[in-house]
C-alpha cells in the first residue's frame, strides 16, 4: 500500500495502509570530502556547475547537508535520518 511520511520537528507521523509504528529513530552526522564526494559520487566535472548553482540558490530551511570550508579543503557535512519501524502488537526480539 501506499505510505506518506511527514517530518517534523517532534518526529515522524506515517499515514496509509502499511500501519507500521516508529519504534526508534536518531539522526547521525557525518562528513565527507567534498571534492572526492563531487568527483566519485555525484556525476564528477559535467555536474561540477549544477552542484555550485545548487549551494549557492539552496533554500533556508535546507539543514540536512552544508558545505563548510574554502576551496580544495571543504567539507559536505550530512545528517542521516535512521529509523526502525513495527508492525503493531508484534514483540521486538532485540533483532
Amino acid at each position: 500500500g501506499r505510505v506518506g511520511v511527514a517530518l517534523g520537528a517532534g518526529g515522524v507521523a506515517v499515514i496509509g495502509c502499511a500501519a507500521l509504528e516508529l519504534e526508534h529513530e536518531e539522526v547521525l552526522p557525518f562528513e565527507l570530502d567534498f571534492e572526492d564526494w563531487l568527483e566519485r559520487g555525484s556525476g564528477g566535472s559535467r555536474v561540477r556547475s549544477l552542484v555550485e548553482r545548487a549551494l549557492t540558490e539552496r533554500p533556508t530551511g535546507t539543514d540536512c547537508f552544508r558545505v563548510v570550508g574554502r576551496a580544495e579543503a571543504r567539507v559536505l557535512e550530512l545528517q542521516m535520518w535512521l529509523a526502525r519501524w513495527r508492525k503493531p502488537g508484534r514483540i521486538n526480539n532485540g533483532a
